[in-house]
C-alpha cells in the first residue's frame, strides 16, 4: 500500500504526521535506547519527526540525538533528545488516522530536563531559497510565483525584498495546512490563509529546483508561532 505523508497543526498545540504503519507493541530490535509501541518503520519516521521538530528550535546545534524513550500511558511515550548537552522530554501520541494507519501526535514545546551550555536560540526563524505560491495564481509552467527568503517570528511573516516583499501579521493568519495548490498537481505546499476578506498563500522549500527537505520545517515554524502569537484585540 502507498504510504503517503502529510502534517497539520491541531489547535495550535501539537505537530502531527500521517503514516501508514501501526503501533503494536514495543519493538523488538530497536538501535535506540529506552523502550518504545512503534514498529521499525514507525520507529523511523517518529525518528525524523522529533529530530526536526527539535532542528526547527535551535539550528546551530549539529549534534542532537535521542538519549531515552519511556512509554507512558496508553499510547503515551516521553522521548528524550540531547541537543549539544542540553536534555529535552518531548511527549509522544499514537493514535489511528481515520486515513488508515497511525497518526502520530507530537507536543513541539518539550519539557527542559537539563539546560545545557549551549542557550537555545531566540525567534525569528529565516529560511532561505522558499518558494511562494499565491492563491490565485492561475496555470503557468513556473510552480511559483516568487523565490527568495522568508523570515517567521511571532508578530509576523516577511517574505521577499525590494518589489517581491510582503509581510503577513500572524494575529491574521486563520489557518495553516499542509497540502497541494490549484493549478499545481507535483508539490505539497505549507498552506496559509490569512486575512479579511480570506487569502490564501502556499510556501515550500525552492532549494535544489524544489527538491528541497526543508518545507516540514517551515511548516512546524509557522504552527509553533500560531500557538505563541500575540492575541489580537477585538476592540
Amino acid at each position: 500500500m502507498k504510504r503517503s505523508h502529510s502534517f497539520a497543526a491541531f489547535e495550535f498545540t501539537l505537530i502531527a504526521l500521517f503514516i501508514g504503519g501501526c503501533a503494536s507493541g514495543p519493538a523488538p530490535q530497536s538501535s535506540l535506547p529506552g523502550t518504545t509501541m512503534a514498529t521499525p518503520q514507525l520507529e523511523r519516521d517518529t525518528v525524523a519527526l522529533v529530530l526536526g521538530i527539535d532542528r526547527i528550535d535551535d539550528c546551530t546545534c549539529n549534534q542532537r540525538k535521542i538519549i531515552n524513550r519511556e512509554i507512558g500511558s496508553r499510547s503515551v511515550e516521553y522521548w528524550t533528545v540531547d541537543r549539544c548537552g542540553t536534555l529535552l522530554r518531548y511527549t509522544i501520541t499514537y493514535s489511528p488516522s481515520p486515513r488508515g494507519g497511525t497518526l502520530i501526535l507530537l507536543d513541539p514545546s518539550p519539557e527542559v530536563v537539563r539546560q545545557g551550555a549551549v542557550p537555545l536560540p531566540p525567534w525569528p526563524k529565516m529560511f532561505e531559497d522558499v518558494w511562494y505560491r499565491a492563491g490565485d495564481r492561475g496555470l503557468s509552467l513556473r510552480a511559483y510565483s516568487a523565490s527568495g527568503k522568508i523570515v517567521i517570528s511571532e508578530q509576523s511573516i516577511a517574505f521577499g525584498e525590494n518589489g517581491d516583499a510582503f509581510e503577513i501579521s500572524t494575529s491574521d493568519i486563520k489557518s495553516v495546512c499542509w497540502g497541494k495548490m490549484e493549478w499545481d498537481t507535483v508539490n505539497e505546499w505549507v498552506i496559509i490563509r490569512y486575512g479579511s476578506p480570506e487569502k490564501m498563500a502556499g510556501f515550500k522549500d525552492g532549494s535544489r529546483l524544489g527538491w528541497g527537505t526543508r518545507t516540514p520545517e517551515i511548516m512546524s515554524a509557522l504552527s509553533y508561532v500560531l500557538k505563541k502569537r500575540p492575541v489580537k484585540s477585538k476592540h
